[in-house]
């Protein structure tokens, strides 16, 4: 149990025994990353900045708290499970509403990419991922084999025109997603494979009553979806 934020210097290998034995429970307080000098996030440049980190095999359990990955570079999450206490038809506010795992990219010297999410499990999070980028560079991030569960959008990405958003989300599953199961404000490049959706986009109800859209980019360009298939019948 958490009673303050949680700050995880750079090269940290951090293993839990059993994803549900072991439960980081931070409820409000967040676990943000630091060089290995002790630097926080306004003293980050390009030769200090966190990198090297992995976690795996755990549970973060949360109510606000966040997994503050501003800064972080060549990186991996392997096996962790993002818990949340989101029930679908909640009012959420896309903007302000915190997430699972939250960054924010502002100087390309600083910018967070390289980073691998597998088997990942993210329930009951209003949001799981977002992003918020205001200058134009490109990244690159992965999903790999991840479950996203009961969620109000799963991915959420807020930028700038024609900024790289070259991520991959592969083999991933979506499942009882009240909006999107990725949805990007701006961005290029994005490829979305061999990926379920169930009962995604909507609302409260089942897939015969669709509400949203499923998946939606803010850009046409380069941005693609593959070898997916989801449980709708019927356009949005």
């Amino acid at each position: 149990l958490f009673t303050s934020d949680f700050a995880v210097p750079s090269g940290v290998n951090l293993r839990g025994e059993t994803q549900q034995g072991a439960v980081l429970n931070i409820g409000n307080n967040n676990i943000r990353f630091i060089t290995s000098q002790g630097l926080e996030l306004g003293d980050f440049n390009s030769t200090n900045r966190p990198t090297n980190i992995q976690f795996s095999n755990f549970t973060i359990k949360r109510t606000t708290g966040q997994l503050t990955l501003s800064g972080v570079a060549d990186s991996e999450f392997n096996a962790v499970k993002f818990l949340g206490g989101y029930t679908l038809g909640d009012g959420v506010t896309i903007a302000t509403a915190p997430a699972a795992v939250f960054w924010q990219n502002s100087l390309v010297g600083t910018r967070t990419t390289n980073v691998t999410f597998e088997k990942c499990v993210f329930q009951e999070n209003a949001i799981s991922t977002k992003c918020l980028q205001n200058t134009v560079f490109d990244t690159d991030i992965r999903f790999q084999d991840c479950e996203f569960f009961v969620n109000d959008t799963a991915v959420y990405v807020e930028g700038v025109a024609t900024q790289g958003t070259r991520w991959q989300i592969n083999d991933c599953e979506f499942e009882e997603i009240a909006k999107q199961a990725f949805r990007s404000t701006q961005g290029r490049n994005t490829l979305i494979q061999r990926s379920k959706f169930k009962n995604v986009g909507n609302g409260v109800n089942g897939a015969a009553y669709p509400s949203t859209e499923m998946v939606y980019f803010g850009e046409k360009e380069g941005n693609q979806l593959v070898d997916c298939s989801s449980d709708r019948q019927q356009a949005a």
